[in-house]
């Protein structure tokens, strides 16, 4: 279970997160450590889950589309994995896949974003 979240909606906030299909490519391959040493922001599993709401209601297609995931490096679990998001499209129809990773990997990238 994902329990741990750098932000939590216990309060009003809001987020900008990039329009992007997928996510930021820019910090492909940056292991969530020196991510959070950089202080880099990222998106939780739930704000992630809301803009791939938004996105699919708008257009009806998924983010993270196939081979490309966002790490959601604002949340964790209690053992500290990261959870991590893909969308797939198949003849089947639409699935939205949520993973925990255990450890940076080289596939992984991260939707950033900005706290208004």
């Amino acid at each position: 279970m994902v329990d741990k979240h750098d932000r939590l909606p216990t309060e009003t906030y809001a987020v900008w997160v990039r329009d992007r299909v997928d996510p930021d490519v820019e910090h492909a391959d940056v292991p969530p450590r020196l991510l959070t040493h950089r202080r880099v922001q990222g998106i939780t599993l739930l704000e992630h889950l809301l803009f791939h709401l938004k996105y699919f209601r708008e257009t009806g297609q998924l983010l993270d589309r196939n081979t490309i995931s966002t790490l959601c490096h604002g949340s964790r679990d209690s053992g500290g994995c990261i959870p991590y998001v893909s969308g797939w499209h198949s003849r089947n129809g639409k699935t939205l896949r949520i993973y925990l990773s255990f450890g940076s990997s080289r596939v992984l990238l991260v939707r950033l974003l900005c706290s208004l």
